[in-house]
């Protein structure tokens, strides 16, 4: 009389049930991930670089006394803040002391100066990242 015959995977019960913890905790993920679009915020200033590769107009003081459009007393660029959830990524600026970042960003007057906005190369890390974090919880 026949037997049956049964295998199992070494492990993959252990496997799975880390793979349901760590896709149920995406937070190092979106961690990670929030730095980096921080620090390319933080380039942008630094670069005084628009989305499309131009520069930023001078400010009136910039071009008056030297130093850099944005940065005089540096209270924009420090309201900058990286922060996460389990399932979000953001960077923010402005704050109760800081309430004219909205006027860079979309535009008062001349004061047009985008700086919130992630570069190709960062997005395409991001999407890397998350691709080997469900990858790597798959297998």
């Amino acid at each position: 009389m026949a037997k049956n015959v049964e295998i199992q995977m070494e492990g993959l019960k252990k496997r799975l049930t880390k793979m349901r913890k760590n896709i149920s905790n995406p937070s190092p993920m979106m961690q990670k991930s929030s730095l980096l679009m921080y620090k390319d915020v933080q380039d942008h200033f630094v670069k005084e670089k628009n989305p499309d590769g131009g520069s930023w107009k001078k400010s009136e003081r910039a071009k008056k006394q030297g130093g850099y459009t944005l940065r005089d007393h540096n209270f924009l660029f420090r309201s900058l803040q990286a922060s996460n959830t389990k399932d979000e990524a953001k960077v923010t600026a402005g704050n109760a002391k800081v309430n004219y970042a909205g006027y860079h960003q979309y535009g008062k007057g001349d004061m047009k100066r985008k700086f919130m906005w992630i570069s190709k190369g960062i997005r395409e890390n991001i999407t890397k990242l998350l691709g080997r974090f469900f990858i790597g919880n798959m297998l």
